[in-house]
C-alpha cells in the first residue's frame, strides 16, 4: 500500500528508488553500446508513470563522445555541462573505455542512476505487462492492487540476473519503507540484504587453504629429489634435468655469498634468454637473496633507473647482461667471464648452512612496473605469496611429468614467474623461448608444434591473432596441447568460439587476472565449451586459493551482483608494498574493513568489474588512467614524462587507441618548438621505454583544445 501511495503521488524519491535498484540492467550492456538516457519526474497524479519510453514523458538521451580527446578537463566540463541540464542525470563515457555513473564520483549525485537506451525501463502501477509493451520495455517494475510488486524482463534478461534484480529492489523498497522521511542521498539506502553480504563477502571469498611454510627454492629442491632425471629446462639445444639444474644453482648460489651477498640483499639479474637465466633465479634465492630482473631487451637508461632505485648488491649477468649494462656502474658476477669461480663451488646446499635464510616472510624478487609519475615502480614480493601463487595456480593448470610449457613472458614481466614456477615445483619442463619467436605467428605456431607443447600462457592480444592465423589457414589446434591460459585483457567470444571451431574443444581454456601487486594472478575461470554463448563476455572467474576479492563502490560497501565496481584483492598474494614509496603503498595497500586482523589490507586495483549471479566475476575496463597493451599494465602519465624530457616538446598526452578490426596502439599527442623531428622523438622514446611503450603514431598540435 505504502508503494501504491508513492506511486499515485509521483513521488521522485520512488522513481529514484526504483532506477537504483535497477542498476543491475545497466552492466549487462557492452560498454560500447552505452547511451545514457534521463528519466523525468512524475507529472501526471493518478496516471501510470512510465520511464524510458516515447510521447510525452520521453526520457531524454544524452551521449557525450570523448573518444579521441586528449585532455582531462574537457572531461571536467563535460561533467559540468550535464549538471546544468535541469537535473538531468548522465555518463561520461571517457577515452571510449569505459561508462560511469556520474554519481560514482559525485558526491551531490550518488544514488541517481543512469538508464542504456536498448534497457529501456519501466515503471507502472499495475498488475499486468501492458499490452505492447513487451516490445519496447526490458525491465517493468509494477505495483498491483493487491500490493504485490511485480517484476516483468524481457527474454534478453537472464532469469538468475532478474532474480538478483529482484532482491535488489525488495531490499532497497523495504529500507525506504521503513523510514518515515526521505533519506538525504539514496546511496544510504541498502541494496544488499544480510544473505547477500554474507554470500559477497565471505562465501565467494571462502578460498583459505593450508601451504607449507618454505620457500620457493626450497619446494624446488625437493621436486629435484623427485624427480632427479627429469627434464626440468631446455633452450635450444640445451637441456637441463631437476638433478642438474638443482647443482647448478646451488653452485651459483655459493659464487654470490663468495663475493658478499647476504641474507636479505637484492641481486640484479640480467641475464638473456638461456638455461641460465632459470639457473640464476634460483642461485640468487637459494642464496637468500631476492632477485631485481632486469631484461637485456630493455634500453640502456631505463636498466640504469631501476638498479638506481632498487640499489642491488650486485647484479648477476652472462656475456649479453654484461654487453647491456657495460656503462653501468655496480658489482658484476657474470656466469660466463666468472665461469670458474662458480664451477669451484659446491653443487649442493648444506655447506650455504644457517647462513642462509629461510624466511617464507621475505622478499623473492623486487619487480618494475610503469608508474604513472613518470618512473617505474619498484613492487616487493614475498617467499610465501609466490609459493601460493604456484600451488594455487597448479590447483588449475594441473602440471607434471611429461607436461612442457613455454616461457614465453620477459623476465621483467611477472608473468614470467607463472611461466616457471608452478613447473618447476611438479615435475613438468619449461621451454624458454628464443627472443625472435613471438615476431612472427608461422614461426611461433611451428614452435609449439615441433616442440609439442602442453600448455601455453599467453597475452590475450597475441592468443587473439593466434587464432585468426590458424582459421585464415584453416590449420587445427596443435594436437599436444592440453590447456591454455590468458588474461588479462578481455577474451572475444568470436575468438573463442573459432578456437573451439579449429579443434580446441577438449583443450582446457583458462581466463586469469591480476596485478603485478597480487602476485601475477588473484583470479581464474575454466571455460566450459558446453553451452557457451560468444555474445556474452568471458568471465575471469572467482578468487584463487587463499585470495580475496571485493568490488566496492566510493564509499567502500560492496555493490550487489551486477554492479560495476572498483576491484580490490586480499590474502596472501599481496605484496609488500611499493620499495622506497611508503606514500603511494599506504595510498593503494588500505586497511581492510572487513578483517579485524591486525595489519590485513586490501589492495585497490584500480580495475572495474561486476558479480555474475553465480560468483564469478567479469572485467570491465580501467577506471583510471591506466592501460592494457599486448598483456602489458602500463600508465601514460609514465610515457607522457619521457616524452616532455624531450627538448623539443612542450607538452604531451597519450591515449590508446583500440579501433574495431585493428590492434591496439598508443597515439602520442604532442604540442612542439620549431625545431621537432618526429623521427628524433622516436628515437628518444625507445632510448627511455619499453619497446611496448613506445607510440605507434605521434600526432603534433599547435596547442590542445581546453573547451
Amino acid at each position: 500500500e505504502a508503494l501504491q501511495g508513492l506511486l499515485r503521488e509521483g513521488s521522485e524519491m520512488l522513481r529514484m528508488y526504483a532506477l537504483d535498484g535497477l542498476r543491475a540492467a545497466e552492466a549487462q550492456v557492452p560498454v560500447e553500446q552505452v547511451v545514457p538516457m534521463l528519466g523525468p519526474p512524475f507529472t501526471r497524479k493518478g496516471a501510470t508513470a512510465l520511464l524510458g519510453l516515447s510521447g510525452d514523458e520521453a526520457a531524454l538521451p544524452v551521449l557525450v563522445r570523448l573518444l579521441d580527446d586528449p585532455m582531462a578537463g574537457v572531461r571536467a566540463e563535460a561533467a559540468r555541462a550535464l549538471l546544468a541540464l535541469e537535473d538531468a542525470l548522465a555518463a561520461l563515457e571517457r577515452l571510449g573505455t569505459f561508462a560511469w555513473d556520474l554519481g560514482a564520483r559525485t558526491p551531490e549525485l550518488r544514488g541517481r542512476s543512469l538508464l542504456p537506451a536498448r534497457w529501456p525501463v519501466a515503471l507502472a502501477l499495475t498488475d499486468a505487462l501492458p499490452p505492447g509493451l513487451d516490445a519496447q520495455v526490458a525491465l517493468l517494475l509494477g505495483v498491483g492492487p493487491d500490493g504485490q510488486v511485480r517484476l516483468w524482463a524481457a527474454d534478453v534478461v537472464g532469469d538468475e540476473l532478474l532474480a538478483c534484480i529482484d532482491a535488489q529492489l525488495a531490499t532497497l523498497a523495504r529500507a525506504a519503507l521503513e523510514r518515515d522521511h526521505a533519506p538525504s542521498s539514496v546511496s544510504a539506502l541498502p541494496l544488499i540484504d544480510a544473505a547477500e553480504r554474507q554470500r559477497l563477502l565471505v562465501e565467494w571469498n571462502d578460498t583459505a587453504r593450508p601451504i607449507p611454510h618454505a620457500c620457493i627454492h626450497e619446494l624446488f629442491s625437493a621436486q629435484a629429489r623427485r624427480t632427479p632425471e627429469a627434464p626440468a629446462v631446455r633452450f635450444g639445444d640445451q637441456r637441463c634435468s631437476y638433478a642438474q639444474l638443482d647443482a647448478r644453482a646451488n653452485q651459483v648460489a655459493h659464487a654470490l655469498r663468495a663475493r658478499g651477498v647476504a641474507p636479505g640483499d637484492l641481486v640484479g639479474l640480467a641475464v638473456g634468454r638461456s638455461v641460465e637465466l632459470v639457473v640464476g633465479l634460483l642461485g640468487i634465492l637459494k642464496a637468500g637473496a631476492a632477485y631485481v630482473p632486469l631484461d637485456c631487451t630493455l634500453p640502456a637508461p631505463r636498466l640504469a633507473l631501476i638498479l638506481r632505485r632498487s640499489e642491488p648488491s650486485l647484479v648477476l649477468t652472462d656475456a649479453t647482461g654484461r654487453q647491456v649494462l657495460r656503462d653501468v656502474p655496480g658489482a658484476r658476477l657474470c656466469l660466463e667471464g666468472d665461469a670458474a669461480l662458480v664451477a669451484a663451488q659446491p653443487d649442493t646446499a648444506a655447506e650455504l648452512g644457517p647462513r642462509l635464510a629461510h624466511d617464507p616472510e621475505g622478499l623473492a624478487y623486487v619487480i618494475f612496473t610503469s608508474g604513472s609519475t613518470g618512473e617505474p615502480k619498484a613492487v616487493e614480493i614475498r617467499h610465501h605469496s609466490l609459493v601460493n601463487h604456484a600451488l594455487a595456480i597448479q590447483g588449475h593448470f594441473g602440471l607434471g611429468p611429461g607436461d612442457r610449457i613455454l616461457c614465453s613472458a620477459s623476465i621483467g614481466f611477472d608473468v614470467a614467474a607463472e611461466q616457471i614456477y608452478p613447473a618447476l615445483l611438479h615435475g613438468a619442463e619449461v621451454i624458454v623461448r628464443p627472443d625472435d619467436l613471438l615476431r612472427s605467428f608461422r614461426g611461433f605456431d611451428a614452435f609449439v608444434r615441433e616442440h609439442a607443447l602442453t600448455a601455453l600462457t599467453l597475452p590475450t592480444a597475441f592468443w587473439h591473432e593466434w587464432v585468426r592465423f590458424l582459421d585464415a589457414r584453416a590449420l587445427p589446434v596443435p594436437p599436444s596441447l592440453r590447456m591454455v591460459a590468458v588474461g588479462t585483457e578481455k577474451v572475444l567470444g568470436e575468438a573463442l568460439a573459432t578456437w573451439i571451431e579449429r579443434g580446441a574443444a577438449e583443450v582446457d581454456f583458462f581466463q586469469g587476472y591480476g596485478p603485478t601487486e597480487a602476485t601475477v594472478t588473484c583470479t581464474m575461470h575454466r571455460h566450459d565449451p558446453q553451452g557457451f554463448d560468444p555474445a556474452r563476455p568471458v568471465p575471469i572467474g572467482r578468487p584463487l586459493a587463499n585470495t580475496e576479492i571485493y568490488l566496492l563502490d566510493p564509499d567502500g560497501a560492496p555493490v550487489p551482483v551486477g554492479v560495476p565496481a572498483e576491484l580490490y584483492v586480499g590474502g596472501l598474494g599481496l605484496a609488500r608494498g611499493y620499495r622506497g614509496r611508503p606514500d603511494l603503498t599506504e595510498e593503494r595497500f588500505v586497511p581492510h574493513p572487513f578483517r579485524a586482523d591486525e595489519g590485513a589490507r586490501l589492495y585497490r586495483t584500480g580495475d572495474l568489474a561486476r558479480w555474475e549471479p553465480d560468483g564469478e566475476l567479469v572485467f570491465l575496463g580501467r577506471a583510471d588512467f591506466q592501460v592494457k597493451i599486448r598483456g602489458y599494465r602500463v600508465e601514460l602519465g609514465e610515457i607522457e614524462g619521457v616524452l616532455r624530457g624531450h627538448p623539443d616538446v612542450e607538452e604531451a598526452v597519450v591515449l590508446l587507441r583500440d579501433d574495431p578490426g585493428e590492434p591496439k596502439r598508443l597515439v602520442a599527442y604532442v604540442v612542439a618548438g620549431p625545431g621537432f623531428r618526429e623521427a628524433a622523438l622516436d628515437a628518444h622514446g625507445r632510448a627511455h621505454l619499453p619497446e611496448y611503450m613506445v607510440p605507434a603514431a605521434y600526432v603534433v598540435l599547435d596547442a590542445f583544445p581546453l573547451t
